[in-house]
């Protein structure tokens, strides 16, 4: 059951980001011909105006089919997606990043007024989460767990943590653990990553809970934070100097349904995150990804004139079958 809701959350985040893209089309007068929810064949579909909404087979996202983007504008019609100036056309592309950056504040927001949100700015030395098969699970860390002192030395945050754990790649390291009313000695040998170590570990984080009125200032807030924190995150994975790898659907799905066990608000505290993700990327100039379709329209810009038809539509159409070889590749290595 909790599998299935987390699918299904993930498939409303990708919903919602082409419900964007359709809400600034209509706004600008652009022909909206199809709204799908899902993929393959069609369930059931209805039409409301000039739109065919559908529940398709496959309910993994959906789309959103406006005419003149990824095919020809009719004749003369001036409602197409390229018969609009460039700077609604811009819209209409971010509308759905932008989609995704909202539904993750109206998230925190409501955790925020309910269950409380987790303190970014001060990561403890105490474990949230101990991966499995991870250097930390085989020296028998628990989440819990306090981490005090690192070869004798006292620990006072999780960045001197961190320091530690990556200065020791396949050395063992002594970690004093304050463990209930007790204290431990354990001896980790982080694994190595590169030129330095990891042991597979996440930090707690501090719980506060706010009014209903500060609850949306501190929503919003949050959610600013943790655009900035995922930005630098991704920033550090793709120039190698942060660990980390990405996550296909199976990947995602068992982190959501691990956070869902715990409760409810860590659910949706995931939920908003992947959110931030999904804002993230669709903004990297990537063909086939509203950031690559954007950078079509920058050069358009400069050149004052239109990229050739064709030229966009091989470009966009080589990096989706090349988005999808990515996506299927993690995938089977999540599952693996």
């Amino acid at each position: 059951m909790l599998k299935l809701v987390t699918i299904l959350g993930v498939s409303l985040l990708i919903v919602l980001h082409e419900l964007g893209h359709y809400l600034f089309a209509r706004a600008f007068g652009m022909r909206v011909h199809k709204f799908s929810v899902g993929f393959g064949p069609t369930l059931l579909s209805r039409r409301f105006g000039e739109t065919v909404w559908q529940i398709a087979l496959v309910p993994l996202g959906g789309y959103v089919q406006i005419q003149g983007m990824g095919e020809e504008a009719d004749p003369g019609d001036g409602r197409g997606f390229k018969d609009k100036p460039r700077w609604q056309r811009a819209l209409v592309l971010l509308g759905g990043p932008v989609a995704n950056w909202v539904v993750a504040a109206v998230c925190l927001t409501l955790l925020a007024s309910t269950v409380g949100l987790r303190d970014l700015t001060t990561p403890s030395t105490e474990l949230d989460t101990v991966e499995e098969g991870s250097a930390a699970a085989k020296a028998g860390l628990l989440s819990g767990d306090r981490i005090v002192a690192a070869d004798g030395a006292p620990i006072a945050d999780w960045d001197a943590l961190v320091s530690q754990i990556r200065s020791h790649p396949e050395q063992p390291l002594l970690l004093t653990v304050e463990r209930g009313d007790g204290r431990v000695d354990l001896t980790a040998t982080p694994a190595r990553s590169g030129d330095h170590g990891v042991l597979g570990v996440q930090p707690a984080a501090r719980i506060i809970k706010y009014g209903a009125g500060a609850g949306l200032v501190a929503g919003v807030r949050q959610t600013v934070a943790l655009t900035v924190e995922q930005t630098r995150l991704m920033i550090g994975v793709l120039t190698f100097q942060r660990d980390g790898k990405l996550s296909g659907l199976p990947g995602i799905v068992k982190t959501l349904s691990a956070q869902a066990k715990k409760s409810f608000g860590r659910f949706f505290d995931t939920l908003a995150t992947l959110s931030i993700v999904l804002f993230i990327l669709n903004l990297f100039p990537v063909p086939a990804l509203d950031g690559g379709r954007l950078a079509f329209l920058g050069v358009e810009a400069i050149r004052r004139r239109p990229v050739s038809e064709t030229v966009e539509a091989w470009v966009h159409g080589v990096g989706l079958v090349l988005l999808l070889g990515l996506i299927l590749f993690v995938s089977v290595r999540d599952l693996l």
